[in-house]
């Protein structure tokens, strides 16, 4: 059966639509013009629909929001946009909400936009509950991981110990005190990775050349990967600098080394890369597109199991046998602090591969 409806059918079904939503929702043309809001959208305004359609929206949002800009991205580029825990100053109130923005119009030639507004509200609570539900859980799992690795060199001391104070002959009463000594430097190491990473952390930031950051790094693992390994690296000699703390940045890449290396543990393709990436709209800057510095780390070993991927940055979780679980977690919270973002992609069998976002300390198109 063929069902056709008119225009005015229609309107009347998305008014419907539009005002059993929770989420605010505003249309506004090429000159911030409001054409229309739904119910939500008056309550977020403190006005009706009627006081509200075809005013300036710089009535209720101040002229100095970036939302403008946003407005005008989306015109121009014809695309929708995503912004997260946005600010907006409504009517002299400050409010944070989760704002999505797509064109209206004929396509390459948009003459207005629609603009989705969620309130945090019921949801926001909902969140604040999963964050204190997730930090419970993390500090079970943190007390866990610490119980496991703190009994195992105990247990060496104590047993040592036990040798010692039955052991006459002199070289083997050394060689028990170095194990005790060995025991308790390891116990130090595990606390002093954890202290260091709740301690905040004063970062000396400077302009700085990534690709200098990897190869210092890369001159003090020389002989360790080289021994054994291939080494493939492609650099764009051309990239901006990075704001960035050079000691501390190296630590981090350091690690990933290491960790590429040791899933690679007779031999394997070490692939490192750094370039340009014009457009991480998903990562920065409120879901603005963002040009950012990637540094990418491969390694052609065994690779991750899925159902470990997530795991990953959880204290004390490790897939090595000698490892404690701290290294990855430590290395993200530094590239956290150099406001960039860290990926992790992998597949069993099929080697893994972490890509490193850093913003530029300053850049111009």
């Amino acid at each position: 059966m063929k069902l056709d409806f008119n225009k005015k059918e229609v309107q009347s079904w998305l008014d419907i639509l539009f005002n059993s939503l929770h989420s605010a929702i505003l249309i506004v043309n090429q000159d911030n013009k409001i054409q229309y809001i739904n119910h939500a959208a008056e309550g977020f305004f403190k006005s009706s629909s009627k006081a509200c359609l075809h005013q300036d929206l710089t009535v209720f949002v101040a002229k100095k929001n970036i939302i403008y800009e946003y407005i005008k991205e989306v015109l121009a580029v014809g695309s929708s946009l995503i912004i997260h825990d946005f600010n907006l100053q409504v009517c002299d109130e400050n409010k944070t909400a989760d704002i999505e923005m797509a064109p209206l119009g004929p396509l390459g030639k948009p003459s207005g936009v629609i603009t989705i507004i969620s309130e945090f509200g019921l949801s926001q609570s909902l969140k604040e509950e999963s964050r204190v539900r997730d930090r419970l859980s993390m500090m079970g799992t943190l007390a866990l991981g610490l119980a496991h690795e703190i009994r195992n060199p105990l247990g060496g001391i104590r047993g040592a110990a036990q040798m010692l104070t039955q052991e006459k002959d002199p070289q083997e009463r050394e060689e028990y005190s170095k194990m005790i000594i060995s025991e308790v430097d390891r116990l130090n190491a595990l606390l002093t990775q954890l202290l260091d990473f709740n301690k905040p952390r004063k970062l000396t930031l400077a302009p700085m050349n990534l690709n200098q950051v990897l190869d210092e790094v890369m001159k003090l693992q020389y002989i360790e990967i080289h021994k054994r390994l291939k080494v493939k690296m492609f650099l764009d000699p051309s990239l901006p600098l990075v704001m960035a703390d050079s000691h501390v940045l190296k630590q981090a890449v350091l690690n990933l080394i290491k960790n590429a290396c040791e899933a690679m543990p007779k031999e394997g393709t070490l692939f490192l890369q750094t370039r340009f990436n014009r457009d991480a709209r998903r990562l920065f800057s409120q879901g603005k597109r963002t040009p950012v510095a990637e540094l990418v780390i491969r390694d052609s070993g065994t690779g991750i199991k899925k159902e470990h991927l997530e795991d990953l940055f959880t204290p004390f979780f490790t897939t090595k046998s000698e490892g404690t679980g701290l290294g990855l977690m430590v290395t993200q919270k530094i590239i956290q602090e150099h406001h960039g973002v860290l990926e992790i992609n992998s597949e069993k069998d099929q080697g893994t591969q972490v890509t490193i976002y850093l913003p530029f300390a300053s850049f111009k198109s």
